[in-house]
């Protein structure tokens, strides 16, 4: 009885302390970044290409090694910016995002950042359930992030500086829309670009689209943000509602994550209850 007490109780306390780990490890650098575009990778992948990045990545170390929460990212920016006004907020917001990450990367949990959410993507592997959606998840374990993902994370820093914010769908892209001083201003941290104009101005007027996108290269790319913005598949969420065009499944993580330190305590806690019971019924 003895030794299947103290089984249990070593068994809880090296699970509670891998989850511990877990919680707060990240990939070496170059370990996150798998190839996306060689024969035979699945869609599903992390993205990342590694000839090279494109000239407006403006990926920041510095910000890699040093922001890896949202309260981090609220600090940096109170701290450098002490008297800033909500526009000057807002663009430094936005700056510290797009810079914070490597872009056209879609980064999931692993059994090492989180085994919970891991099983996901072995069972389900044609669905997102694994994928990062919580920016305290992105900035802890993860130095890219794709275009939604980039997005909830402005949207949660602008939040946790006491401005507003709601993720928005367009087709094949995911941006924020921030409330910045009683006007909507447009905000896509993934290909770098920010516009005090309302998402509705821009699906209007696709010269503004030229305009916002005007940088990315070739030109091309210019003409295909203004499809994307005249494509009428598009949705918005409301200033209270999570981060991210996936609600249900940001809300799960969000309470995994807060269930994930009790899940070891509780099981033994069931064990020698079990082992109880056993004994009082023999």
């Amino acid at each position: 009885m003895r030794t299947l007490k103290a089984l249990i109780l070593l068994l809880c306390a090296l699970g509670s302390g891998f989850i511990i780990y877990t919680h707060y490890y990240r990939p070496p650098f170059d370990d996150q970044f798998p190839f996306y575009n060689l024969p035979g990778t699945e869609p599903e992948e992390i993205m990342y290409f590694v000839e090279g990045l494109p000239p407006h990545d403006s990926f920041s170390p510095e910000l890699y090694h040093n922001i890896r929460s949202v309260d981090d990212a609220v600090i940096y920016i109170r701290t450098k910016h002490p008297n800033a006004s909500e526009p000057e907020l807002a663009r430094a917001a936005f700056d510290l995002t797009r810079s914070r990450f490597l872009h056209y990367m879609y980064p999931r949990h692993t059994f090492m950042t989180n085994p919970f959410l891991a099983v996901f993507g072995v069972f389900i592997p044609h669905r997102t359930f694994d994928a990062m959606y919580l920016g305290d998840d992105l900035l802890r374990h993860s130095a890219g992030a794709s275009c939604g993902q980039a997005a909830g994370v402005f949207i949660e820093i602008w939040r946790g500086l006491g401005g507003k914010a709601r993720a928005y769908h367009l087709k094949g892209h995911d941006i924020g829309e921030a409330m910045v001083d009683g006007q909507m201003w447009m905000v896509d941290p993934d290909l770098e670009a920010m516009a005090p104009h309302s998402i509705d101005e821009l699906r209007a007027n696709p010269e503004l689209v030229v305009q916002v996108y005007s940088f990315l290269k070739p030109q091309d790319r210019i003409e295909s943000m203004k499809r994307i913005f005249a494509d009428p598949d598009v949705w918005h969420y409301a200033f209270d509602e999570p981060p991210t065009t996936s609600p249900r499944i940001y809300l799960g993580q969000k309470w995994g994550n807060r269930l994930k330190f009790v899940f070891f305590p509780a099981l033994a806690a069931a064990g020698l209850l079990l082992l109880r019971w056993r004994n009082r019924n023999r």
